[in-house]
């Protein structure tokens, strides 16, 4: 008896998601009369999980308005991280702030990105990235804006007609 190691990841083999056996064919002897030998190899097949990703100082976290606040963590992936997008996520829409192709690729990659001025309309982080297997997945560190001095109101206590030679009713342009 002789055992033999079949690395299958050689020929680009990828086990499908429920797979459960592989079968195995062995020739042995002479080339004109082979002795086959058939083997079924039971196969407990693993799911390799997307990219996950740690906040530093957690998925959550309050900033005043107009401030800069730095977001730090990283992303790690059992198979190897390949691209990373980093985005501003705000009210209106998600702000692509940094890509990132790694070569080669890495199985753990830290990030730090300030977020600066920040308004009431920002929402926080988005980090996106893509495993070797071609996985993506997204996280979000939220980021709750503390609204530090409400919008200023203007109020003109003039008489109408007394306003600097403008008439009742015309617009006044604001500079």
């Amino acid at each position: 008896e002789k055992s033999f190691q079949v690395d299958l990841s050689v020929d680009g083999y990828m086990f499908e998601p429920k797979t459960t056996a592989v079968k195995v064919y062995v020739s042995a002897g002479e080339q004109s009369k082979p002795k086959i030998k058939v083997a079924t190899l039971k196969v407990e097949f693993t799911e390799i999980p997307g990219p996950e990703v740690i906040f530093t100082g957690g998925a959550s976290i309050s900033a005043n308005e107009f401030s800069n606040v730095t977001i730090a963590g990283s992303i790690t992936a059992e198979a190897k991280i390949k691209h990373v997008k980093l985005f501003r996520k705000k009210t209106s829409g998600n702000v692509l702030l940094n890509e990132v192709n790694l070569s080669p690729a890495q199985a753990s990659y830290p990030f730090s990105v300030q977020l600066e001025r920040l308004t009431m309309e920002d929402q926080g982080l988005i980090v996106q990235a893509t495993d070797g297997n071609n996985k993506t997945t997204s996280f979000t560190c939220a980021v709750q804006v503390i609204e530090t001095a409400p919008a200023p109101t203007v109020t003109l206590n003039q008489a109408i007609d007394a306003f600097n030679g403008v008439d009742d009713g015309q617009n006044i342009p604001l500079t």
